[in-house]
């Protein structure tokens, strides 16, 4: 696509008006590619972003329904390491 560009550019330097013409015209094509390919890319990183999100959420709900729980281990964990019976 690069490529496509910096030959239009080139182009547009012409002494030929058709030439400047089509130049522009391949220039457009090829900008209007690039920002379809930005465009797709940015759309996947959203979808792997929300997806993210989504794990992110359930995990905090999980961990909510077992909140009694994570914190009484936690507890006797802290009450091991004082008693000196930690890892």
């Amino acid at each position: 696509m690069q490529t496509k560009i910096d030959s239009a550019v080139r182009d547009l330097k012409s002494d030929d008006d058709e030439k400047k013409a089509a130049a522009e015209d391949k220039l457009r094509e090829a900008v209007e590619e690039m920002f379809d390919a930005r465009s797709k890319s940015r759309e996947a990183q959203i979808k792997d972003l929300e997806k993210r999100i989504n794990s992110l959420r359930d995990q905090l709900q999980q961990r909510r329904d077992k909140k009694a729980e994570i914190c009484r281990l936690h507890v006797q964990t802290l009450v091991n390491q004082a008693n000196g019976l930690g890892f």
